[in-house]
């Protein structure tokens, strides 16, 4: 077992889980064979084929969400036709034992008062029953004004009493329920970011460019290493708990490996490609607006990407100042620093072919990335 921990990938990506422990768990079946090593590996012994009719569900976690997650697959094998069958858990002591799975019920009383003020309709007892029966709850009068609800063991979504309410209006009919105009009348106005923002695009668009969006979620091999960038600061990166992929394991500090990636993905289409993005980064713990852009062929070079930046400044009436640039990402001597009144904003120019080839792209490219929330 502990070979399973250091050599296979299963075991080498989850043993942090068990890493602190002395004893490791393990199931057996009747005859002495492994069945499971949990929670990192099942055996040969249990894969599941078209010819399998019996089936042991062994769910593991740290967490008691664990019992929920087995309600959910085992309602969901015995609405096809499958038999439940429960497993005693002995732990030590009579009081201490678990039947597994529990397949109880939670019940909740709400007022009915409560189901009229969230709805906006005067509701009877009756309405709200047929409605709960509809969305797969069990349900009978309470006490006083109240209505009696049964949870379905596999609801886990199921958090708060509007939850059920909400449960309830879908039940009813949204059609049902009569609209009616707010007593307190306000007049909306967009943010002015979102202003800010547009008067962007409508310049990049005049550009001949096409705007795309691309995931918040990156990694620190496409954000720093593919960029030839140092991650000097691990401290200011916003990283992903128990990340579903590597390819999403931080929220991205800059627009420009997404936009790079994006044309990797696109090496089928005719040049030249011209796209940019407008969306948020994260930088020193806190959320800011950012403009990348990028464009790809045969003959893009320096001056390109300066008449975009001269041309989108002229068109939003600022001044910019350039400097030279050290940023390992571009070409020495054909990148440049962008500065509005003293402060740094932005950096533009041709990308290092490094980091053209860590993208498998061919052709030269020129970039640029402004951070807008400087720009207001």
């Amino acid at each position: 077992m502990r070979k399973i921990l250091t050599r296979h990938p299963k075991g080498v990506k989850y043993r942090k889980i068990l890493e602190h422990f002395d004893l490791y768990p393990i199931i057996f079946e009747g005859r002495g064979e492994v069945v499971s090593f949990p929670p990192i590996i099942n055996a040969e012994l249990t894969r599941v084929t078209e010819k399998t009719e019996d089936i042991f569900i062994d769910v593991t976690g740290t967490e008691p969400i664990v019992f929920k997650a087995l309600n959910i697959v085992v309602s969901s094998l015995a609405e096809r036709g499958g038999e439940i069958y429960s497993v005693r858990i002995d732990r030590g002591s009579k009081e201490a034992r678990i039947v597994s799975p529990d397949l109880s019920y939670e019940e909740i009383d709400i007022e009915l008062s409560e189901f009229r003020s969230l709805i906006g309709e005067d509701l009877t007892p009756f309405d709200i029953i047929e409605s709960l029966r509809k969305m797969r709850y069990d349900a009978d009068r309470g006490k006083e004004d109240k209505v009696l609800v049964k949870i379905p063991p596999y609801r886990v979504d199921i958090l708060h009493p509007w939850d059920i309410i909400e449960d309830v209006a879908i039940g009813y009919g949204y059609e049902n329920i009569r609209p009616e105009f707010p007593k307190t009348l306000t007049m909306g106005s967009p943010h002015e970011m979102e202003v800010f923002s547009s008067k962007i695009r409508e310049v990049m668009i005049g550009l001949c460019f096409f705007e795309v969006i691309t995931f918040t979620l990156t990694n620190e091999e496409k954000e720093f290493d593919w960029m030839r960038r140092i991650n000097g600061n691990k401290e200011e990166i916003v990283t992903v708990n128990n990340p579903i992929s590597k390819e999403h394991t931080m929220m991205r500090r800059t627009i420009l490996p997404n936009l790079i990636e994006l044309l990797s993905f696109n090496k089928h289409r005719d040049l030249p490609q011209r796209i940019f993005e407008i969306g948020d980064v994260i930088l020193n713990g806190k959320t800011t607006e950012s403009l990348a852009a990028v464009s790809i062929h045969s003959d893009a070079e320096f001056s390109e990407v300066r008449s975009y930046i001269d041309a989108l400044f002229r068109e939003m009436k600022m001044e910019a100042k350039i400097k030279n640039s050290t940023d390992p990402a571009f070409l020495e001597g054909r990148s440049g620093d962008i500065y509005v009144n003293k402060r740094k904003i932005g950096v533009f120019g041709e990308l290092h072919p490094d980091v053209v080839w860590n993208f498998e792209l061919e052709y030269p490219i020129v970039a640029m990335e402004i951070n807008l929330a400087s720009l207001e």
